[in-house]
Formats: C-alpha cells, structure tokens, sequence
C-alpha cells in the first residue's frame, strides 16, 4: 500500500489475485440501470440494494483505478460508478435515500441518513478527482451519463442532508427522528464533508465549498471528544457507556467494531491506540470464515485499525495474508457486496480511504 495515495497502487501475486477478485464480484452487482446490489447472483426480481453498503462498493472501484491506468476496466469502472450515481440522484429525495428491494420495485426505510449522505459525497469527489484528469472524449462520454447540473444536485442535496441532522457540537444523528451520535457514523461523515468540500470548488460552488470545509473541521473536533482518556476508547454513540472487555458485556458488534473504526481514523497520543488495540486483539479476534455476509469485527477493520495505530509491520503483514485468505474463501452463496468492497479497499489503501 503506497503512503500517497495518489500515486499507483502495486500489488502482486496473491494480493494482487484477492483484489482482482473482489472487483470481479462488485462488477457483476451493478444492474442495467445503473444501481449496485447485494448479491449479483440472485434473480433480479429478489435483489437489494443498500445505497450505504453500495457506496463502499463504488469507492473500491474508484480505487482499483489506480492499480493499473491502462486496464482494461478502468474506464469501464468509471461509467460503472458514474450510473450508480445517476441511479442515486433518480432515487434521492431531498438528499434522502431509502433501500430498494425486488427489482428496485419495493423501498425499504433507510437505517441511516448520516453515513448515506457522507458515502454519497465521498464517492462523487474521488469519481470527479478522476473524471477531470481524462481526456476530453472519455469526459464528454462520461458527462453524456452524469451530467454535471445533475452532479451538482445530487451533492448539494446530500449537503443540505447531512446538516438536517447535525447538531451544535458538529456531530450527526443517524436519523433526523433517532437522536444517536454514533462513532462509525461520523467517521465517515467527517470525510464525506472533507472531500465534499474539495469537490464543491472543483465544481465551482464556492459557497457549499466554504460550508463544507468549516462542518469538517467542527466535526473533527466533534470526533476527538468521543474518545475517553479515562477509559482509552471509544463509545458506540455519544454518552454511551464503553465497554471494550467482555466482562464489561462488549460485544464484537458494535462495541469492539466501534473501537477499530477509531483507531483507524482518528488520532490519538502516542502510544494510547496500541494499547487499546492491543487490548481489542485479547478479547476479540477477526470474524471467522464461516459466513461473510453478516461481519461483525471483518479483518479489514482490524487492517485498518493497525494501520491507524502504527502497528507493526509483522502485524500488518499477518492481518494481509489473513485477509487475502478470507478472500479466497468467498463465494457468491457466503459473500456479499460490501464484503468484497471492504476487503479490496483495506488491500489497497489501508486505512487512507476512511481516515
């Protein structure tokens, strides 16, 4: 994994083989019209599409972009994420999403508005730090897909979504009508208003450029009052007790997930995130590989999480060649979208793609 992410990723063998497999999966989740679903394998008539899950799919392919310039796939991951979008923007109300069920037929209500919106903006950003670099034929292509008035909508609305449910402190709620600050959620809510800042001025809205940019600094702040010196970790949500042993009743989800989530992406003092990580590592261990489509702690997480806290390198390595094991043990009956997705990311950017 390269420390700039801007610069190409290399992978090799194993690694390599795990990653182009992963891709492969994602690829055939992508419907005709544009959305990414659960499982491309079922009938369309049964399929899901989670806009949550489905956007760390899409940030995996933006990613894989910088494998290899000259793949095959790479501007067809381009278009891919450019009609996700554009199914998005067909869908979103207000800035709002739900689930769709069935064939894209049947709505299920959303269990986020938060993490929806920021996935949203992040995966606009990195698509158009993408799309501005190319030729002028392959942009006019893309554009024909994903108008710019329609990009520009579709992250305005997601803006004006992530502020409906922000409070004074910086922090989100998960849902404007359940009053919880989770420690995942704004993690990534953090970054989507980061990058959504950046794209704004790619797109010349100054103003939503200037909101964005002063909401992801309020938020950072927001993030490093949830850590507790007294206790050295995270809390699922806001004033929620922590627990990080099971005699404190900590479970793999969501307390320990919660924990690995903020070692990978917010800093802490020297020294504080190995201890708790290495306090993480005795009470729990990565999920097994058993059946990947309901993860709890995913090695991943646990990737990112070492990478967050400056763990090792023989620590890092094991936690890879654990991973690419895991990969080899998907198949379409026990995998699941966001379970390629997250395992491809952690591969080939570590913890850079969330922190």
């Amino acid at each position: 994994m390269p420390d700039d992410k801007s610069g190409p990723i290399i992978l090799e063998g194993e690694e390599r083989a795990a990653v182009d497999k992963c891709l492969t999966y994602i690829r055939s989740c992508q419907r005709g019209d544009g959305r990414l679903v659960q499982n491309g394998q079922v009938p369309e008539a049964q399929d899901k599409t989670d806009p949550y899950f489905a956007g760390i799919a899409a940030l995996a392919l933006l990613a894989a972009d910088k494998l290899v310039r000259t793949d095959i796939n790479a501007t067809g991951d381009l278009l891919a994420v450019a009609k996700y979008l554009k199914w998005y923007a067909q869908h979103q109300k207000d800035g709002y999403i739900d689930k769709y069920l069935d064939g894209g037929n049947r709505t299920e209500k959303r269990d986020s508005e938060d993490s929806y919106a920021a996935m949203l903006l992040m995966v606009a950003a990195r698509y158009n730090d993408v799309a501005i670099t190319l030729a002028p034929i392959i942009k006019a292509a893309l554009d024909k897909v994903l108008p710019q008035d329609i990009l520009e909508k579709l992250v305005k609305d997601a803006l004006k979504a992530l502020i409906s449910v922000t409070d004074a402190d910086g922090l989100t709620f998960a849902l404007r009508d359940y009053k919880i600050k989770y420690t995942m959620d704004n993690i990534e809510v953090c970054r989507g208003l980061k990058e959504g800042a950046r794209l704004f001025e790619s797109l010349g809205l100054a103003n939503e450029a200037k909101d964005a940019a002063a909401r992801a600094l309020k938020s950072g702040k927001g993030l490093a009052s949830l850590y507790d010196k007294k206790t050295g970790a995270f809390p699922v949500g806001k004033n929620e007790k922590i627990k990080i042993t099971k005699a404190e009743g900590a479970r793999r989800y969501p307390d320990c997930l919660a924990n690995l989530f903020g070692l990978a992406c917010i800093p802490l003092e020297t020294g504080a995130g190995m201890k708790l990580f290495n306090i993480l590592q005795v009470e729990f261990k990565p999920d097994d590989f058993n059946d990947f489509r309901a993860p709890e702690a995913p090695v991943e997480r646990w990737l990112m999480a070492a990478y967050g806290v400056g763990a090792p390198p023989e620590t890092i390595k094991e936690l890879r060649a654990l991973l690419v094991r895991e990969v080899a043990a998907f198949t379409p009956v026990n995998s699941a979208l966001h379970i390629s997705a997250g395992a491809a990311l952690a591969l080939l950017e570590g913890n850079q793609w969330l922190q």
